[in-house]
């Protein structure tokens, strides 16, 4: 795969998972809020919840589809030349299916406190499907356009893979459709809604502006960076897992916000440890020509990303406290706040300064949010207590 289709592939990926947290609802943090509080219709709000989202991306994916409104929007915010949506319509959408229901089946699993199965999950995404993915293009030629088949083939391991789970999953629902749950459900979902949507701009703007000025090579660099960053937030995610019941399960939101400060300085040391052997790797596959020399910038952007990642899970760390307090439009007006603040810095400096502007901007945003965050969570609890 060349850097150029690298670029375009890695944009369509951050599109998809992008969309996919959009089209949840937001009924992922309804499902962790509802799900310690709905006792006795659990499965009644896992089948309602699971049956709205996906009966409406149904409807949603043949309205864009037959009007062509998909392929319109996306022929213009991609900036590769003779690309073409109809080509990766089916592959995209089965994407982000996918991702919707990742989301749900994961959040589950950490609800109820389910590790094993949700670790089983993401290994066997990590290494069967990445792994198969890999090992094909390496040792395949693909028989289509490279983008378009690593996208169709990670959709098709990826369902194979989700599939085996999901009917663990499905064995917990209760084919009643509530409609007072689904109304808790979108009381809570929908600023979170609000919010995925401004993240659109927050997460793709930088994207957009860095293949529109310096092509796809240099967008395969940025995301490439952001990519080895992920297990910033596997890790984070798989600690949330053990962490959100206890946090939920706790009455006295003081407690609660000492442990988190207690966080901190732990995860600030394991990533720094994580970076160094990230890092490590990369300089060595560059120094033995494992990796093109025109990925080099990397070892000085990932530093920056790192940190600028690391602020970005210490802000979903603080939001337990927005969820617990069912304050989610309090989520939505900060996601509104500073996704207007990444848009304009990067429409101001991207534009300028290319990918150094991009990666300084991801981390000084995150960092602004996590102190207006703490700042309103202190007044929050003090509130709270009094």
């Amino acid at each position: 795969m060349s850097q150029q289709e690298f670029g375009l592939y890695t944009y369509l990926f951050y599109i998809i998972t992008t969309l996919a947290n959009l089209l949840t609802f937001g009924f992922d943090t309804a499902q962790s809020k509802l799900f310690f509080d709905e006792n006795q219709r659990k499965g009644s709000l896992l089948f309602t919840i699971n049956t709205f989202v996906f009966g409406f991306l149904i409807f949603f994916t043949l309205l864009v589809s037959i009007t062509g409104i998909d392929q319109w929007i996306f022929e213009r915010i991609i900036s590769t030349p003779g690309f073409s949506f109809d080509s990766y319509r089916v592959s995209f959408w089965l994407y982000v299916a996918l991702n919707i229901a990742t989301v749900f089946m994961n959040v589950f699993f950490l609800v109820s406190e389910r590790i094993q199965l949700y670790q089983y999950f993401n290994l066997a995404r990590i290494f069967l499907v990445n792994g198969t993915v890999i090992s094909v293009f390496l040792y395949w030629q693909a028989p289509f356009d490279n983008v378009i088949f690593r996208i169709s083939l990670e959709a098709i391991l990826g369902s194979f893979v989700f599939g085996v789970l999901y009917m663990k999953y499905a064995q917990n629902f209760k084919p009643i459709f509530n409609k007072e749950l689904l109304k808790d459900a979108l009381n809570i979902g929908l600023p979170m809604m609000g919010s995925n949507a401004i993240s659109i701009i927050y997460n793709l703007s930088d994207k957009y502006f860095l293949q529109n000025i310096s092509g796809m090579e240099s967008l395969a660099i940025y995301n490439l960076s952001l990519m080895l960053s992920l297990p910033i937030s596997l890790i984070f995610t798989s600690f949330n897992t053990l962490w959100i019941p206890q946090f939920f399960k706790e009455k006295n939101l003081k407690i609660n916000y000492q442990h988190t400060l207690k966080f901190l300085p732990l995860f600030g040391l394991g990533y720094a440890i994580l970076l160094s052997l990230i890092w490590g790797g990369v300089w060595f596959m560059l120094k033995a020509n494992l990796v093109a020399q025109t990925y080099t910038p990397i070892l000085w952007l990932l530093p920056i990303v790192f940190v600028g990642k690391t602020f970005d899970v210490f802000c979903h760390l603080f939001s337990n406290f927005i969820i617990y307090l069912k304050m989610t439009q309090v989520s939505f007006k900060l996601t509104l706040l500073f996704g207007i603040m990444a848009l304009t810095l990067n429409f101001l400096f991207i534009p300028k300064y290319g990918i150094i502007a991009s990666s300084l901007i991801i981390l000084l945003v995150p960092l602004c949010r996590l102190a207006v965050l703490i700042r309103f969570i202190r007044q929050q609890i003090q509130n709270f207590h009094d």
